[in-house]
């Protein structure tokens, strides 16, 4: 039918198929060089020659990002989606301007859902694609003092000293107490988890702690949290509440520590 309106048809699409083919070999390397300049190795992923997707090894530097032409920053994004969808995938419109968003936003760590069992994620200066982890829970452990308990795999002991001690240790809790029988319960952070740091009046929400810190969105959901007397008193490592300073007049000092593991 075409040929009937127009007999060189043929030829014609055979010449705009190679020019596109021409094109694209030249787009393609000014997209292999925008990635050289925003692409950076993440930490503990496999090497080039061994990553399949899924997992890929990159992530990609926001700054270097948005100092690229629109055009680029988009097509750096999609090369992003499919190292880890798989190069199948329909990376389209929507999905891409969704990651240029969250690398141009302003929340230091945040997450969006991608669908299939993927998120993308900015982890401040860094945006990767990657598998949604699965939800982290532990059971609460209860830990008194002069013995030791394993939690989340980790190995803590607490011990009671009469009054006053303290050394400033981000490793490390001293916790003020009226009583000597005191029990400590470990556990994960929990969603309105509050603690009252050193030297403030006000409560603050660990999500809010955590941001400033500058703590990576998937190492949160592990953090240990020390709970006494129904408050966050201690979160791991790192931060201790005010409510149980250690005073000249303090009557017992418990002293809160996870164990050095030997390496095998």
């Amino acid at each position: 039918m075409l040929a009937a309106i127009n007999p060189r048809v043929a030829e014609t699409l055979a010449d705009a198929a190679a020019l596109a083919d021409e094109e694209h070999a030249v787009l393609a390397v000014a997209v292999d060089e925008a990635w050289a300049r925003v692409a950076r190795p993440v930490a503990g992923a496999p090497s080039d020659s061994s990553w399949s997707p899924g997992d890929p090894p990159w992530a990609l530097d926001v700054t270097a990002l948005g100092a690229e032409t629109p055009a680029l920053r988009a097509l750096c994004l999609r090369r992003l989606a499919r190292a880890a969808l798989g190069d199948e995938a329909l990376v389209g419109r929507r999905l891409t301007q969704g990651l240029a968003q969250l690398a141009a936003g302003t929340a230091g760590s945040r997450s969006v859902s991608l669908g299939g069992g993927y998120e993308a994620v900015r982890e401040y200066d860094r945006l990767m694609v990657r598998p949604r982890a699965a939800a982290h829970a532990c059971p609460p452990a209860v830990l008194a003092p002069g013995s030791a308990t394993v939690f989340c795999g980790r190995r803590f002991s607490a011990e009671l000293i009469a009054g006053a001690s303290f050394e400033r240790t981000a490793a490390e809790a001293w916790l003020g107490v009226a009583r000597p029988d005191r029990q400590i319960v470990l556990r994960h952070p929990r969603r309105g988890d509050r603690l009252r740091p050193f030297g403030m009046t006000a409560d603050v929400l660990l999500s809010d702690l955590f941001a400033a810190s500058r703590v990576p969105r998937a190492r949160r959901p592990r953090a240990v949290v020390a709970e006494l007397d129904g408050r966050v008193a201690w979160v791991c490592p790192g931060r201790s509440s005010e409510w149980f300073r250690v005073t000249s007049g303090t009557p017992y000092t418990l002293h809160i520590f996870e164990e050095a593991t030997e390496a095998t």
